[in-house]
């Protein structure tokens, strides 16, 4: 009995020690990017009303993020995430954390060298863009190492949108390289969009055939979504409308919906060839102007999550 009393005893250190032992990322100087999901680690705070010192002191109940992104769906809970990376080498290193998710409504970030507090950050969309650290459409935190140094960073996130934190570690000037290049596509594809409906809207001009104003409304309001989901819009056209950020997102997905139901059944006279399918788009157009309107009075959480299945449904 005391054998195994010990053995137990035995195992159980050992699985609290694995449990509180932080993985540590030692900085290359050779790469240029890396997901820093295999070194993340997170816990729950389900009363949202823990601060860093108390989440640094529970210890032994954080979870290795086992899946290629840290996401937890919708959540009312605030979520913390932590890692340690280390700068072995003789030399200072600076580097660019980048969380690619542009609808967070709060982020803080501590950076910490052992027990000493180095920088501490306030994120999110439901601060003006104005306020950021860098003016990007993602939440960038530049970081400093000195040869030898070890920094803790610990992320607090809370949002009403789906809790993800996409993290990686970019040394700046490949990640210049590489947001170039990712803003030049964007733009082009912002930009054909732009000229299709310019050139739809002057056919319209001329035939004065309502189909061609539907395919307009469709072809603005889908890159005005994409727009706003992934943080162009909210830098370029509306950086200090906090509130509406989040309408934003609502009303033009609805949007999509509404137009690309409406232009169907005109398109294709869904009312003569196929009366049924014909009055299942109809209710889907006034459900989805339904949410337009519930956009500026229904919370975003709840209303996104009735939105997403009906445009689900609605490609389909």
């Amino acid at each position: 009995v005391m054998l195994l009393r010990y053995v137990i005893t035995a195992l159980l250190l050992l699985w609290c020690s694995r449990a509180s032992a932080v993985s540590t990322l030692e900085l290359d100087a050779a790469t240029r990017h890396i997901a820093l999901n295999s070194v993340l680690e997170y816990r729950e705070d389900a009363t949202q009303s823990l601060d860093i010192d108390q989440i640094r002191a529970a210890g032994l109940d954080w979870q290795p993020s086992r899946s290629e992104v840290f996401n937890q769906g919708y959540s009312n809970s605030a979520w913390w995430l932590r890692l340690r990376i280390a700068n072995s080498l003789p030399q200072t290193q600076q580097r660019l954390i980048e969380l690619s998710y542009a609808v967070l409504d709060q982020l803080d970030v501590f950076v910490l060298d052992g027990e000493v507090p180095v920088k501490v950050y306030a994120l999110g969309d439901k601060l003006p863009f104005a306020q950021r650290l860098l003016q990007h459409r993602f939440f960038l935190v530049p970081l400093e190492w000195q040869p030898g140094q070890t920094l803790d960073i610990y992320l607090r996130v809370r949002t009403s949108s789906a809790v993800q934190a996409p993290l990686s570690l970019w040394q700046r000037d490949a990640f210049s390289e590489f947001d170039s290049t990712r803003t030049l596509l964007h733009g082009l594809f912002f930009g054909t969009m732009l000229v299709i409906a310019v050139y739809n809207l002057l056919v319209y001009s001329v035939l004065r055939e309502p189909t061609y104003l539907l395919y307009v409304g469709y072809v603005l309001c889908m890159p005005a979504f994409l727009g706003s989901l992934d943080g162009h819009a909210f830098r370029y056209l509306w950086p200090a409308a906090t509130h509406w950020n989040d309408q934003a997102i609502i009303v033009f997905l609805s949007g999509v919906v509404f137009f690309s139901c409406a232009f169907t059944r005109r398109f294709l006279t869904l009312d003569i060839v196929q009366p049924h399918f014909n009055q299942a788009l109809k209710i889907i157009s006034i459900v989805s102007v339904i949410m337009i309107l519930a956009a500026f009075f229904v919370p975003y959480h709840l209303a996104i999550r009735a939105l997403i299945p009906l445009a689900s449904f609605t490609c389909i």
